[in-house]
């Protein structure tokens, strides 16, 4: 099974999207990813992820959110995890082993690896 992207705009509020990804976000999937986050980043502010349905992730899907976090921040916009779905993210980036690095924007802006509940 490779990564599913089910992008969501919400009609009252077009500036805020949600991209809900399901099953294998590895590195199969990431090119596809990347262009769907591009996506929204450029017709929305807000752009939430909901991992809740991610079978399995690898180190490639957790270095593309990250960028993509970047690239929001620099452009003062917000990309962030789903509050519903921040435990599985947590899960997932413990099973692979993957840390927000010294390089993290956490200075600037919260990282998603740094989420409070």
């Amino acid at each position: 099974m490779q990564i599913e992207l089910e992008p969501v705009t919400n009609g009252d509020q077009p500036d805020k999207r949600e991209v809900s990804i399901s099953g294998k976000a590895t590195v199969i999937g990431v090119a596809n990813l990347k262009k769907v986050l591009l996506e929204e980043l450029e017709g929305a502010d807000v752009v939430t992820i909901d991992v809740s349905g991610v079978t399995e992730a690898d180190l490639t899907f957790f270095q593309l959110l990250c960028a993509a976090h970047r690239f929001a921040a620099d452009r003062e916009k917000k990309l962030g995890i789903a509050p519903s779905s921040l435990a599985r993210h947590r899960q997932l980036a413990l099973e692979v082993g993957y840390q927000a690095g010294p390089g993290c924007c956490w200075e600037q802006c919260s990282c998603l690896q740094q989420k409070e509940d």
